[in-house]
């Protein structure tokens, strides 16, 4: 059957799967990936792997507004410690271009809500093949599939939590959207949004929380203990897998 038959490509296993004209749908599809952290940089790989956005009006555009930082480097598989600092978006958009060289990708460092509808306006939501949320607060994630209902684009949605995770398929009039049941209020606040992003009341009282706890407590405490037993203190130190002496 030549719809199952290679074209001499480097997606010949995958056409032999799904054939030739859903690997061209994959090529010319156009995704929006909100979130380029741990599930983001995954998606993106995968992405890359399979040909999706290689052809015709394909076009990956991801957001995310937040830095790499040293402690994403054992989950988040595509930044590298010469990323730190750096936007997860941009940096996850130049690996996934280094694994598929044909692969359009756009990077944004936009906050996905009412307050950027103007960057992503109805033309962009209509031209859309379907979106995908790797977040880490339920609000983005209530708007995005707000967004996404109302334009009837499909949304696969996941998440993790420490040791837990979730997946969501939403389909445009086949199943129930992410807003129609309601996640339990949020006990932590995103270590990403604290750092990078604190938006809400809350966030901003718990990060000047921190900023004193490690000005006026945790320094002294370390130089006290130094002072105390500094071979103790530095063997510590040596043995933490964040420090290099």
């Amino acid at each position: 059957n030549q719809e199952f038959s290679g074209v001499g490509g480097r997606y010949d296993d995958q056409i032999a799967i799904i054939g030739r004209t859903a690997q061209e749908a994959i090529g010319k599809s156009r995704w929006f990936l909100v979130g380029a952290g741990a599930i983001g940089c995954e998606m993106l790989k995968c992405w890359a792997m399979m040909g999706v956005a290689t052809e015709g009006d394909g076009e990956i555009v991801v957001t995310d507004m937040d830095q790499i930082e040293k402690s994403n480097l054992n989950r988040q598989f595509l930044f590298r410690p010469n990323d730190v600092g750096s936007l997860k978006s941009e940096r996850a958009a130049e690996a996934t271009i280094r694994m598929n060289n044909a692969t359009r990708i756009v990077a944004h460092a936009n906050r996905v809500g009412g307050e950027t509808e103007n960057i992503y306006d109805d033309q962009f939501w209509q031209k859309l093949t379907g979106v995908v949320t790797a977040l880490d607060n339920v609000d983005a994630r209530l708007y995005t599939d707000s967004r996404a209902v109302y334009f009837n684009k499909p949304l696969f949605d996941s998440g993790t939590l420490g040791t837990k995770g979730n997946t969501q398929v939403v389909l445009p009039k086949m199943t129930e959207s992410y807003g129609s049941s309601r996640d339990p209020p949020e006990d932590s606040i995103p270590i990403c949004t604290l750092k990078n992003f604190p938006h809400k009341i809350e966030h901003c009282i718990q990060w000047a929380r921190d900023l004193f706890e490690g000005t006026f407590r945790q320094q002294p405490e370390d130089a006290n203990a130094y002072l105390d037993n500094p071979a103790t203190f530095l063997a510590d130190l040596a043995r933490s897998s964040n420090t290099q002496l």
